[in-house]
C-alpha cells in the first residue's frame, strides 16, 4: 500500500491549473436570413449533378444543338446561303437568322429540359414526404418559405446549367463564325435574350416540379404526374388545334395561335419567342397550294404573360400549401 502511495506521490501532474477563458464569442461566418434557402438549393443541385446518368440525359438532349449546327455547316460552307433549304431549318436572311435560330434550338430542347428537370424536381419534396425529413428542416431556423424557395432555385438552377451551357457554346460559334456578317450589328443584345429564355424556361418547369413534388409521396407518383401534366397538356392543345383549324399555319386571327399554346410547354415557349424576338418562318404542305414558307404568329402577348404568371404563382402556392412539419390527421 506505501509502493503505490509513493509511486501516485513521484508521478508528474497530468493536468495543469484550470485557467478561466471567459466567454467566447462567435466568430465563425454569419450569412444574412436572406439566404437561409442557399443550403437546401445546394444540397438538391449537387445530388444531382454527382449521378453519371444526369449527364447521360443530358448529352442526349443536346440533339438539336448539334442538329441546327450541322445544318448551319452544310448551308453556309457547303451550297451558300442562298440555296433551297436555308428556309427550312435556317433562316438565309441575316437579319433574322440568329433569333429565329436560338429559338428553334430552345423550343427543341424544351422537352428534354423537362426530362432534366424531372429527374431533379420529381423527388426534390417527395422524398422529403416520404421520409419526414420536413420535421428536421423545420426544426433549424428555417421558415416554410425559405424550404419552397430552397427547393425551387435547386431545379431553376440545374434546368437553367442544362439550358444556357449548349446555348452560350452554340452563340460562341455564331460569335466567331458570323462576326464578319453583321452578327453583333444586326442582334446587339442577343446574349441576354438568350439567357433571359433559358431563365424563362428554367422558372417555369421548376415551379411545376416543385407543386406537384409537393403533393406526392413517392418520387415516381410525382414524376409520372409531371410528365403527364405537360405531355398531356400539349396533347390536349394539339387535337383542339387540328380539330378546329385543320393544321393550316396560314389560318391568321387571335385563336390559331393560342391554342396552339394552351399547354405548359406552349406557354412557356411563347414567352421564350417573346423574350427573343424572333420571326419564325415554317416550311408547310398544303394539299391546294402545294410547299410553301409560312412565317408564324405569335399569340396574345398578354394572355401568354398572364398564363406563365399563373404557372408559377400556382406551382409555388401549391408547394407552400403542402408543407408542414407535422402530418394532420383528421377523423
Amino acid at each position: 500500500m506505501s509502493a503505490d502511495v509513493t509511486a501516485a506521490q513521484a508521478a508528474p501532474a497530468t493536468t495543469g491549473p484550470i485557467t478561466d477563458v471567459s466567454y467566447r464569442g462567435y466568430d465563425g461566418p454569419i450569412c444574412t436570413r436572406r439566404f437561409r434557402w442557399a443550403p437546401i438549393a445546394l444540397a438538391l443541385m449537387r445530388g444531382a449533378l454527382r449521378k453519371w446518368w444526369f449527364w447521360l440525359v443530358f448529352l442526349l438532349s443536346l440533339g438539336p444543338y448539334f442538329f441546327f449546327a450541322f445544318m448551319m455547316y452544310i448551308q453556309d460552307r457547303v451550297a451558300g446561303p442562298n440555296n433551297p433549304m436555308g428556309g427550312m431549318l435556317v433562316s438565309a436572311d441575316p437579319a433574322t437568322r440568329f433569333p429565329m435560330l436560338f429559338f428553334t434550338v430552345l423550343d427543341a430542347h424544351l422537352l428534354g429540359l423537362m426530362v432534366l428537370g424531372l429527374l431533379v424536381g420529381a423527388a426534390s419534396i417527395a422524398d422529403d414526404n416520404k421520409t419526414n425529413a420536413l420535421l428536421v428542416y423545420l426544426s433549424k431556423p428555417i421558415r416554410k418559405a425559405d424550404y419552397v424557395a430552397g427547393k425551387w432555385m435547386g431545379v431553376f438552377g440545374v434546368v437553367f446549367m442544362a439550358a444556357a451551357l449548349p446555348s452560350l457554346l452554340l452563340y460562341l460559334y455564331c460569335f466567331f463564325t458570323y462576326v464578319g456578317v453583321g452578327f453583333l450589328k444586326n442582334d446587339p443584345w442577343l446574349l441576354f435574350q438568350l439567357l433571359g429564355a433559358c431563365a424563362v424556361a428554367a422558372a417555369g418547369l421548376a415551379s411545376m416540379m416543385v407543386g406537384i413534388s409537393a403533393w406526392c409521396r413517392s418520387a415516381l407518383i410525382a414524376g409520372a404526374a409531371q410528365a403527364g401534366a405537360y405531355v398531356g397538356s400539349g396533347v390536349v392543345s394539339g387535337i383542339l388545334w387540328l380539330l378546329l383549324y385543320h393544321g393550316d399555319l396560314t389560318v391568321k386571327g387571335f385563336w390559331p395561335p393560342v391554342l396552339q399554346h394552351a399547354s405548359i410547354g406552349g406557354v412557356i415557349s411563347a414567352v421564350m419567342w417573346r423574350v427573343l424576338d424572333a420571326t419564325v418562318t415554317q416550311t408547310t404542305m398544303h394539299r391546294g397550294r402545294g410547299i410553301e414558307q409560312v412565317t408564324l404568329q405569335q399569340p396574345d402577348l398578354w394572355l401568354m404573360l398572364g398564363a406563365y404568371a399563373a404557372l408559377i404563382v400556382a406551382g409555388i402556392v401549391a408547394a407552400r400549401m403542402r408543407i408542414r412539419a407535422v402530418e394532420v390527421v383528421r377523423g
